[in-house]
Parts: C-alpha cells; structure tokens; sequence
C-alpha cells in the first residue's frame, strides 16, 4: 500500500507495520496493523461543518495516546487494540463500511412548517454517519463521525424511545442541503389528507431501519420515508419506500438495515406531528 490518496470505501491491504488513515468530517481515524495485532486510534475536532472526506496509507501508525493523557476521560486520542490469530499475518483486506445511527434520530425544523389541507411537503435532513472498521469479515469496531447528543422522544417517559437529537435544519430542497460527506441525507414526505393544517415542528427518523445507498456522485442518501395524515390522534404511522431513493435512482446499496421494518415498530418510531394552533 503506497502514500496515495485512496477511496475512503474502498478495501485496502495495509502490510504489518502500516496503517490507513480516513478524515471524515470532525472525525479523523487510524487503523494500525501489527504482528498478531489491530489498532484502532481516533480523536474528533470541534469543527462540525469539516468538509473532509478523504483516505490515505501511512507507513506507520501517526495517532498516539499521550503519555501524560492516559486517562480516557480526558485524552483526546482514543485507543482501541484488538488481538487476532497469527496466522492471519499473512495479506488481510480492511474496509470502512458507512452506518446509519443506531437508534432514531429527532431533528427540529428550524422553523415550524405548517402543511395546509390537501397539500404534501417533502423535507430533506442529513443526520451523522457511523463507521464500522471490517478486517476480513470480521467487524472490529463502530463509532460515529459525530456522537449526537442524546434526547427522549414521546409523550411521557413510560411511552417513547430513547433518541439521538440531530443536529441539522430540515430543508424544503435538495439544493439547500450543506452537502457534507460525512452525513446520510434523507428525504420525508408528508401528505396532509385531513380537513384541518398539519404543524410540523420535531421530526423522529427511525435510522437504524433504513439502508444507505451511495449515487454516482458519491452522495450517501438513505430509504425516504412517507407520513399520511388522515386526522386521528398521533402516533401517525410512517412508511419506507424500499430501495434507492428518487435523488439516487442508481444508488448502491453499501449499508443495509441494522433492524428489520415491520409495520409495529415503524408505529412506535415515527415523527411527532403535531396539529397547528386552534386545529
């Protein structure tokens, strides 16, 4: 493996010794190769509108724990080792495989969104990816490029799920997304079939019930999701549109569902829609 810049999702071969390096957004990313050995290094930056996207080969491992940082508490270079067969110190391929969250996502509108009788919104958000380090088949490790705060989601703390709360504005169109790499983006769909405006303000995506496609233009986008609002009381009951979404019509699919859809969970998990004031 030489020092050139590689494909962040592409499989790679480092010899014992070396070791690939990916810039993902805030979070940069080290997998070292030894004899009998895999080492996991990362630290993450403040700086969540980093663009980078990038992978390259190293003759040796260059993220370190400082000495005088060993506590985990306070390091800001986090160290994973993880022992295997030595008879696997022969050619080994490794992968950067991109997740989803594990868990439901809550994003706010930046503003409120009313959707009045008889009409349909389509709204796009971007949530953080997840990581997961692949030596062989074999999965060593998974981490989020950006680890979202956590947040309760539902009417009282006996009925609800435990989420993460994302941090992005839902956006009315494909060209006002900030287009960040290290984010899956992620079209709803909202049809108002009842006689009264529909008040948009929290939406809860279930992510980890969605695959991820990568387009031909490298963007990562996720299954789209679609709400019907007939007029009953919330919850109102969200469906997938299964396979590539209409964005990513040749999308690839390069992650698949962490849990399987059924129709009860998707009820449990779905957004928080809200009728508008006086409504």
């Amino acid at each position: 493996m030489n020092d050139d810049l590689l494909d962040p999702l592409g499989p790679y071969d480092p010899e014992i010794g070396q070791a690939i390096r990916w810039c993902l957004g805030p979070l940069t990313l080290e997998l070292g190769r030894r004899l009998g050995e895999w080492r996991v290094a990362w630290r993450r930056s403040d700086d969540l509108t980093a663009s980078d996207w990038s992978c390259e080969g190293l003759g040796e491992p260059a993220l370190t724990v400082d000495p005088a940082e060993r506590d985990p508490a306070l390091t800001k270079v986090k160290l994973a080792r993880f022992a295997c067969p030595h008879q696997s110190d022969g050619p080994l391929t490794a992968k950067l495989n991109p997740m989803l969250a594990d868990r439901p996502v809550v994003v706010r509108l930046e503003d409120p969104l009313t959707v009045l009788p008889g009409a349909a919104a389509s709204i796009y958000v971007t949530t953080p990816l997840w990581c997961g380090i692949y030596v062989g088949n074999v999965s060593l490790f998974e981490l989020p490029t950006f680890r979202p705060s956590d947040t309760w989601f539902g009417p009282n703390f006996r009925e609800g799920a435990l989420c993460y709360a994302g941090r992005t504005a839902a956006r009315l169109s494909v060209e006002a997304l900030l287009g960040l790499p290290y984010r899956a983006a992620t079209e709803i769909t909202v049809n108002n079939r009842f006689t009264e405006p529909l008040r948009l303000e929290r939406l809860s995506l279930p992510m980890d019930h969605l695959a991820l496609f990568k387009d031909t233009a490298a963007e990562l986008w996720t299954e789209s999701l679609q709400a019907d609002w007939l007029g009953a009381a919330e919850p109102i009951p969200i469906k997938i549109l299964a396979g590539a979404p209409a964005q990513a019509p040749e999308g690839v699919l390069v992650g698949p569902r962490r849990v399987a859809a059924s129709e009860q969970i998707l009820f449990r998990m779905i957004s928080r829609l809200r009728r508008s004031p006086g409504g």
